[in-house]
């Protein structure tokens, strides 16, 4: 009798130790978790700024390039003159 609670008590003390081994790890995966959400909502916030930029840098590059073509063309009318 005393083989088998010796043998229970040592069963429940390795589960305790599991038990509390597999508690921490389900705490640094919720807490990777966590990190892990706050990114992709960085991300997201990111990718809307990004997106809001896009138009004006695309009005910008256009008003640009109309621009060098205006001096190109101008520059083209004097060379020829």
């Amino acid at each position: 009798m005393k083989e088998v609670m010796s043998s229970l008590m040592d069963k429940h003390d390795r589960l305790l130790t599991e038990n509390t081994a597999l508690k921490l790890r389900v705490a640094e995966c919720e807490n990777v978790s966590g990190i892990s959400q706050e990114l992709k909502e960085e991300i997201l916030e990111i990718r809307n700024q990004n997106d809001a930029l896009k138009t004006p840098y695309q009005n910008y590059e256009s008003s640009l390039k109309s621009l060098q073509d205006k001096v190109q063309d101008r520059q083209g009318k004097r060379w020829s003159r």
